[in-house]
């Protein structure tokens, strides 16, 4: 039923001899199950040099002890599987200033904001969204549910006028602002800054496009000395004016792979590579910023910590999961108050989230809108959160 992968350890040297490469062949042409031990055999946990020769492909790799690379590598990941982590690998040395923790299901009873028995609305944070397009209405209405159902106290929303009934029907907690919007039904940058200051964080970024009025509301918007949380389109218009970027007031970022290319001009096979590595670049660079790096493995860096979450699956490969994320991270940080937090609860929640609805439904017919209905299992089910 398994085979137990412990042929070849993490520091193997190049080239592979003909006899070391017919054994992994050997085990690659197994029936059962593969269990790598450490690393998958003919990788080497420092990356060097792999593509080559043949690699054991591996459906679990038991990982334990110290760092690799490796298991941090989106390129190579792939041969490593479902990754089995036990307690001895909770912490990484890094040999950089801080250690990366590892999230599991569990942390979330100590990391999610709490709910007081003597509470109101404002207690629980008060967010802006601004954002949507006529094209792209489902973005901004995704963000907004995942942000209400996780338990933020109060939501508004500024978006074009042409979806104003779309999103007043399918959100009816909202308060809603409809803004001018150009002939394509993108928002322009007409905004009353003086809005700004009622809200605890201001989201933009989903549904927005990149027609030439999103350069300039992002720029409005990053002007302003409240928290801000950029994603989707937001960080593309804020990839083409990084000066916007240097404020005193919190950034929090969601980026996938590409979009942290575009922010910091490289490409995005080395990003994949070393993502903490361009991470600890970018931070030293704007440091009063949160990046949640969206990958099959999540990366959150806010400079004073290094965190990653493994939790999610290929089901979240779907339009809109980003756009539930982004949802998530905002109304958890009006809660909590902390970027960093709201950034590791939102990755374990998505996590948990996707790990329930493939348990439901299977990988293929997991869509964003389950991952919002899921949230009410998952929370109820999860997590006992009062606290007097």
């Amino acid at each position: 039923d398994y085979i137990i992968d412990a042929y070849l350890d993490s520091d193997v040297v190049y080239p592979l001899t003909q006899e070391q490469q017919e054994y992994i062949q050997l085990i690659n042409d197994a029936k059962g199950d593969i269990v790598a031990l450490l690393v998958p055999s003919g990788l080497n946990g420092d990356m060097q040099n792999v593509v080559d020769y043949p690699c054991v492909k591996a459906n679990y790799t038991y990982f334990y002890g110290g760092y690799f690379p490796l298991i941090l590598n989106g390129t190579l990941r792939s041969y490593c599987g479902k990754l089995v982590l036990n307690q001895y690998s909770k912490q990484f040395n890094l040999n950089i200033e801080n250690q990366i923790g590892l999230m599991e299901n569990s942390d979330i009873h100590t990391l999610m904001p709490k709910r007081y028995i003597q509470s109101n609305k404002a207690t629980y944070g008060k967010v802006l969204f601004i954002g949507g397009s006529l094209h792209m209405p489902g973005a901004i209405m995704m963000a907004i549910k995942a942000a209400l159902r996780s338990g933020v106290g109060l939501v508004s929303a500024m978006i074009p006028q042409c979806i104003y009934n779309i999103i007043a029907v399918q959100c009816n907690e909202v308060m809603l602002y409809s803004l001018n919007q150009d002939d394509d039904g993108y928002i322009q940058d007409n905004l009353d800054v003086n809005l700004l200051n009622q809200y605890d964080l201001i989201v933009v970024g989903n549904g927005l496009g990149r027609n030439p009025g999103a350069y300039g509301l992002v720029r409005q918007v990053l002007a302003c000395d409240k928290p801000i949380l950029l994603d989707g389109d937001a960080i593309y218009v804020t990839s083409k004016q990084m000066d916007t970027l240097n404020r005193n007031a919190l950034t929090l970022l969601t980026p996938h792979i590409q979009e942290m290319s575009y922010l910091s001009n490289v490409n995005k096979e080395e990003i994949r590579n070393y993502p903490l590595a361009y991470l600890d670049k970018f931070q030293k660079q704007y440091n009063n910023t949160c990046v949640i790096l969206k990958d099959e493995i999540m990366y959150i860096h806010d400079m004073k910590h290094y965190c990653i979450s493994p939790l999610n699956n290929s089901a979240l490969a779907k339009g809109g999961s980003g756009d539930v994320l982004c949802g998530l991270v905002a109304s958890f940080y009006g809660q909590c108050k902390d970027g960093y937090q709201a950034a590791q609860c939102a990755c374990i929640v998505l996590g948990t989230l996707a790990q329930y609805c493939v348990a439901q439904q299977g990988y293929y017919s997991v869509i964003a809108s389950d991952l919002i209905e899921g949230l009410k299992v998952v929370l109820n089910e999860n997590f006992s959160l009062f606290d007097e």
